[in-house]
């Protein structure tokens, strides 16, 4: 229209930009943007004919293959007919080789000014989008049609804004979920605050209705799952508070409704996620029991139900993250092989679903994990190298799914854990610059995803340590700068998340390591005592989690090696080592299944013994 405006006003009509006067149409002192709307008059037009330009006003001014209408309308034959009439008449133009319609701008802008039926005829187009941007139809053919249909369904809520409804929400909330695949947490995130604000008004109308109270639930989260992302645990933790108070009103009210049962199941694992982050086991403990008591009690109940299964297979995983945090190595085993069982019959019986597919390879690495803790790295190694499997898999056939290819990254990082550990020092090279390779790719394409970021650093610091354990401490050095340059950064903007707190912890002894043997004696102390300062703190603040207290040992010793070998001073050395003596001793006894521990405490043992004597 814009357009249209400028060639009238400087060339055809000469028209100045100010009210003239027309008797066309009975207007009497009109502007060019009142002749240009009064040039398309809609009257003549049937209801059929104006509901479609509505239709087309509000998508694209791009050519719309008539595959797509079919698809998202479900129309009957005279109004078929409408359409083709449209193109008769002049209205929209169609391109016979791609077999598309289009219409023009000026158009789009006249069926919004004058059509006051555009909002009702719509709505069928608001569920057709909403019907095929399903979560589970989402990655079919690696997100292209989605990727055209969310384009639609952003110009069509944006010809609608204000207007509340519950399929309007529903439709936002699949606009999220795309961008949540696709890596676009910004854009995910003003969907679901969308999504939430229609919930938000509905639930204030009719707050007895429980649909609309359910929807506001979920919203909540979403908006929980998206700010975890972008590493803002305040509000994470509010969002899932407000998630679960919801759904618990939800099921007390309707203990019949299974859905609702199951979204509070859900709620709980949200509220464990964000404890754990936090730090707080013993909360997130809590939590994820009530998870799993309630995903038994579904499961039990509706054995058929493939989603309560696949719930409880989660809440598995769930405890076992936990308990392997708090160093019960053999109880969070035992969760992950139950983990794992349960996915691999979900998988074996829908091999299709993709969310099944990714669930198994999460589950073997978590048994790869566990058993490289109790020293099996054979059983270890196999574990991973099925997670490397599935994860190739999933990434060559949904490359645009980000977490697919996070999956990926990390299913390589293992395999270098494995390598490295088992002294093939080469390979494992090989298997960290794969990783290097995808958390750059990541981070770049996403950098408002900190979890990317964080993997970003830490691919920074398995590539150190593997050119230190090669002898090139120059490239060490540079990559452990860059690691600790990257937790500084994420720890001083999420100082609240204690998984930074301790990357950056570690990126300290790294850096004091490398310097210390290089030479550079000042700056590996200063380094240390970092690390020794910074481990005390999380320890202090979360004493019951093995592994800031093995930390913590561990700072000590380099501290106590320091003045051992390199200022001499012995009284010093012998009170930092006993002190790593007395953490790991009580390590081993808390936690004897870490192999690790045992051999530590055998070594700083043997280390007093020799200072002693």
């Amino acid at each position: 229209l814009a357009q249209l405006l400028t060639k009238l006003e400087e060339g055809l009509l000469a028209i100045p930009n100010k009210q003239v006067s027309t008797p066309y149409q009975q207007l009497n002192r009109s502007t060019p943007e009142q002749i240009i709307k009064a040039m398309y008059d809609l009257a003549p037009l049937s209801e059929y004919e104006q509901n479609w330009l509505a239709i087309f006003a509000a998508l694209p001014a791009d050519n719309i293959p008539y595959e797509h209408i079919d698809l998202l309308l479900d129309y009957a034959e005279e109004r078929e007919d409408a359409l083709l009439s449209l193109v008769q008449k002049g209205w929209l133009d169609f391109a016979e080789d791609t077999k598309s319609f289009k219409v023009s701008p000026v158009v789009q802008v006249v069926v919004k000014g004058k059509y006051e039926g555009m909002d009702a005829a719509l709505m069928p187009l608001v569920e057709g989008l909403w019907q095929n941007l399903r979560r589970d139809q989402l990655h079919h053919d690696n997100y292209a049609l989605s990727t055209i249909l969310v384009s639609y369904a952003e110009a069509l809520l944006d010809s609608i804004a204000n207007k509340v409804e519950n399929d309007l929400a529903i439709l936002f909330q699949n606009v999220g979920n795309f961008y949540i695949d696709t890596g676009d947490l910004y854009a995910a995130l003003a969907a679901y605050q969308q999504m939430q604000q229609i919930y938000t008004i509905l639930y204030k109308s009719a707050p007895e209705d429980s649909y609309y109270k359910n929807g506001l639930a979920i919203s909540y989260a979403k908006l929980g799952d998206t700010q975890r992302a972008l590493g803002d645990l305040d509000a994470v933790l509010d969002f899932y508070q407000d998630y679960n108070r919801l759904s618990k009103e939800l099921h007390k009210a309707f203990p019949q409704k299974v859905s609702y049962k199951s979204d509070l199941a859900i709620s709980y694992e949200k509220l464990g996620e964000a404890q754990s982050a936090l730090g707080d086991l013993d909360a997130a403990l809590g939590y994820f029991e009530a998870e799993v008591k309630l995903f038994e009690e579904l499961h039990k109940d509706f054995p058929q139900n493939v989603s309560f299964k696949n719930g409880l297979a989660i809440s598995y995983s769930k405890l076992g993250d936990i308990k392997s945090a708090s160093g019960d190595l053999d109880a969070a085993l035992g969760f992950f092989q139950e983990y794992n069982r349960l996915e691999q019959e979900l998988h074996e019986e829908f091999p299709q679903k993709v969310s099944y597919k990714n669930n198994l390879a999460i589950s073997f690495e978590r048994l790869g994990a566990t058993q490289s803790a109790l020293g099996d790295l054979a059983a270890a190694l196999g574990f991973y190298q099925e997670y490397n499997r599935l994860g190739q898999e999933l990434h060559e056939d949904f490359p645009q799914n980000v977490s697919y290819k996070n999956g990926l990254a990390i299913s390589y990082s293992k395999l270098g854990d494995i390598k490295s550990a088992s002294g093939d020092l080469d390979t494992a090279l090989s298997f960290y610059q794969d990783y290097h390779k995808l958390r750059e790719e990541l981070y770049e394409s996403f950098p408002q995803n900190v979890s990317f970021k964080n993997g970003l650093a830490i691919s920074y610091s398995k590539l150190g340590d593997t050119q230190r354990a090669l002898g090139d401490l120059d490239a060490a050095l540079g990559f452990f700068q860059e690691y600790n340059r990257l937790e500084q950064e994420l720890h001083e903007e999420f100082p609240q998340k204690v998984s930074y707190k301790n990357d950056l912890a570690i990126s300290f002894e790294r850096l004091g390591s490398t310097q210390s043997t290089l030479g550079d004696l000042a700056a590996a102390l200063g380094y240390y005592t970092e690390y020794n300062r910074l481990e005390q703190e999380l320890h202090k603040a979360f004493p019951q989690e093995v592994e800031f207290k093995n930390g913590l040992a561990i700072s000590l010793i380099k501290l106590g090696t320091f003045f051992r070998d390199r200022r001499e001073d012995s009284s010093k050395a012998i009170s930092y080592l006993q002190q790593a003596e007395s953490l790991w001793i009580e390590l081993v006894r808390d936690a004897s299944q870490f192999t690790q521990f045992q051999k530590n405490l055998t070594w700083v043992q043997e280390a007093l013994t020799k200072l002693d004597s």
